[in-house]
């Protein structure tokens, strides 16, 4: 899957989030930003981190819970288990499945249930209690005075299928699997709640050990997750790998285990206030088929890269213990591996010679973080060969075959005029415009160049199948509010390969500030600049010569703003990361801290301070890791 088409697809599921109807998980969802950030860190997608964060009217009240809901640290081998141990006294430990399913904190008020509260982004979620009111093991009173309980709703296989048969009769779709049903639990007229089930796994009070509270929930007549008490390294270590087999006969998802320190007494002795520090989840490992290469497609969306992708025949579930379990029909895979693995995208031409992968041959193919389709490598070679194709299969031009790459030769190729439209977009930062939509205005002869942007009016449109004035106002408003963009986003804009986001501004830094001057740099002065080499210099040159026809035109209608200057050096010498959602747009913050002398990094030990706002990701509990020092917006500002 190229850049253009990951783009397209998280913003088809924000829209289908936004509107209730999510067709994947949250995992699946971060699965997808996270392919995105590899590609482009600085892709204006990814500036709302996760479809919760688009504003929008909730229907649902948002309380704020009493306790944090966090994500828990995450153990991948048995020594990360021996590690974590070896802190405690005690060796005794709560072990259970970790639920893949929709987070819940039930709260009581007065022996009535009173709130049902979606995790969302730990800190307070949105009340669903008209709707878990509806669902299985819910009680609407409980022999207590005020509790909270925390939980997760799940679906069961047997629901699941009962709830597709109804669904396919009255709207006629159904759900891929288990996973994409949880959305539907926060739909607002309440259809299909009955089917989920919520199964409980802690409570508030005063309790000597962990076991004591699910035993305490299971006296108030409510089912608790699957547990068992574990006395000793091995044991855990046992449970663990016996449950990756357990796992494939469960009417239920999980995708891993959670580790309890079983002892409270000496729990509390240890920060728990926000990420768990006695408790970890170990998830299992990737699921793995093998499967025939039928046949080979070489695609290309946007830009001249012609990718190819692997079209499969799955043919074997790889079990844990070696054993090959042969796959009956796409719902018996679905049903195991939660999915229909019968594409895999082989990245590049190069990659595809490193692999030694052809037509014919039998392939391992895993599901990276129970998500997306990798392929891994042979498993058994067949006797053909793959050859690159002849023709571009956008335009049936010229194909140029690099080291490593296939790209086409014809410079009016649909999919390159395409790219150059989607990046302007992207890098510009307009927003309420995918590459479907861009691509409908392309092929009616709306957009051409990017220039066409600002020859759009709302008449023209609203004239198309599916949009309306609403539409068209919004479109043209967002793109009237980005007609003043800094240079080096003009230059990131124009498509120019080897010229992104970042050889921009070192281009805009090494006072190449004006067209005349970048037009007039020779590539011996291009060389000249910290990680701009002799290709990518070669490129620019050629890039802007190509472009210089659209780039006069486009100066019609945009404004280059004048650079800011440094405003201090309060922050120099210390490096930030931003993860979360912050009160502004991350690129503001990353400016904020620049014009004051600091830089932008990743997480690792070096790392100075890492900023976190609502909803933060994986980059939070690596740096609690790594023990680099987080701050929020607020302690930020204090530095300056």
């Amino acid at each position: 899957m190229n850049k253009n088409e990951l783009v397209e697809l998280i913003e088809y599921h924000r829209e289908k989030y936004e509107n209730l109807t999510p067709e994947i998980s949250d995992a699946e969802y971060d699965a997808l930003e996270d392919q995105l950030r590899e590609l482009d860190a600085k892709h204006p997608l990814l500036e709302r981190t996760g479809p919760r964060k688009k504003k929008r009217k909730e229907h649902f009240k948002k309380i704020k819970h009493e306790m944090p809901m966090f994500s828990l640290s995450k153990l991948h081998t048995v020594d990360d288990f021996k590690t974590f141990a070896s802190q405690f006294q005690s060796t005794e430990f709560l072990g259970g499945e970790k639920l893949d399913g929709f987070s819940l904190s039930l709260v009581y008020k007065k022996g009535k249930l009173k709130h049902a509260i979606t995790r969302n982004d730990g800190y307070e979620g949105y009340d669903i209690v008209r709707n878990v009111r509806k669902m299985k093991n819910v009680k609407e009173t409980l022999p207590v005075d005020d509790l909270s309980l925390r939980a997760e709703i799940v679906l069961l296989q047997e629901d699941f299928e009962e709830l597709n048969k109804i669904r396919f009769e009255e709207e006629g779709k159904e759900l891929v699997n288990l996973r994409n049903a949880i959305g539907t639990v926060k739909r607002l007229d309440g259809k299909y709640q009955e089917f989920f089930t919520v199964i409980y796994y802690n409570v508030t009070g005063e309790y000597d050990t962990e076991l004591e509270k699910l035993e305490f929930i299971e006296s108030l007549g409510l089912e608790v997750v699957d547990h068992k008490l574990l006395k000793t390294n091995e044991e855990a270590s046992t449970y663990y790998s016996d449950y990756i087999i357990i796992r494939m006969g469960l009417n239920h998802d999980i995708d891993g285990l959670v580790f309890k320190l079983n002892d409270l007494v000496e729990a509390e002795k240890f920060d728990n206030t926000t990420i768990p520090k006695t408790q970890k989840a170990w998830k299992f490992p990737n699921m793995m088929i093998e499967a025939l290469i039928l046949f080979i497609e070489w695609n290309i969306e946007a830009g001249d890269r012609i990718t190819p992708v692997a079209v499969l025949e799955p043919l074997n579930i790889l079990m844990p213990n070696g054993v090959k379990v042969p796959i009956e029909n796409d719902a018996h895979m679905r049903k195991i591996i939660g999915a229909k693995m019968g594409r895999a995208t082989l990245s590049n031409w190069g990659w595809m010679k490193d692999k030694n992968i052809d037509v014919g041959d039998i392939i391992l193919v895993e599901r990276a973080n129970d998500v997306i389709p990798y392929v891994a490598g042979v498993s058994e070679k067949g006797n053909q060969k793959t050859s690159v194709p002849t023709e571009c299969p956008v335009c049936q031009g010229e194909v140029i075959v690099e080291e490593r790459l296939v790209k086409c030769g014809n410079s009016s190729c649909p999919a390159k005029q395409l790219d150059q439209l989607v990046t302007w977009v992207n890098k510009l930062g307009i927003m309420n415009i995918g590459f479907s939509t861009i691509k409908t205005f392309y092929d009616q002869g709306l957009l051409k160049t990017p220039v066409d942007y600002y020859q759009l009016s709302v008449e023209k449109i609203a004239s198309l199948e599916g949009k309306g004035e609403k539409s068209g106002l919004r479109l043209i408003g967002e793109i009237n509010s980005k007609r003043k963009i800094t240079l080096a986003t003009f230059l990131a804009g124009l498509a120019i390969e080897t010229l992104g986001s970042s050889t921009s501004e070192k281009l805009v830094g090494a006072g190449l500030d004006s067209f005349d001057k970048l037009f007039e740099a020779t590539f011996d002065e291009l060389v000249e600049i910290p990680d701009v080499g002799e290709v990518t210099a070669q490129k620019i040159i050629e890039g802007l010569i190509d472009r210089k026809p659209i780039i006069l035109e486009l100066l019609e209608f945009v404004e280059i703003e004048a650079p800011e200057v440094q405003k201090g050096n309060t922050l120099e010498g210390l490096s930030f990361c931003i993860t979360g959602s912050l009160s502004k747009k991350r690129p503001e913050f990353e400016k904020f801290i620049k014009l004051h002398g600091g830089k932008i990094a990743g997480v690792s030990k070096t790392l100075s301070y890492l900023v976190v706002g609502e909803n933060p990701k994986s980059k939070l509990q690596k740096a609690e890791k790594l023990g680099v020092p987080v701050i929020d917006e607020n302690k930020l500002m204090e530095m300056i």
